[in-house]
């Protein structure tokens, strides 16, 4: 009996380790795989931010119009 605990128990040790050890490979091979793509999406955000704000400076007085007319008087029609 004592020798199949020893056995159990060491066989749970070798999985561990090898899950951890499988673990902390595709960690490793994630981080150097996906290291340089950040800056491109941090680039992009700062793309789509920088179009985002020239369209509203070029149409500010129509969505002013649009949101006060078409969606806060439809609003305050339904009071």
């Amino acid at each position: 009996m004592k020798k199949l605990l020893n056995k159990v128990k060491r066989e749970s040790q070798q999985t561990m380790l090898f899950a951890t050890t499988a673990f902390y490979t595709r960690m490793e091979r994630f981080r150097k795989e996906e290291r340089g793509d950040a800056m491109s999406w941090v680039i992009s955000i700062l793309i789509m931010l920088l179009l985002f704000i020239g369209v509203y400076i070029l149409f500010k007085a129509q969505i002013d119009t649009f949101v006060k007319d078409k969606i806060f008087g439809k609003m305050n029609s339904l009071d």
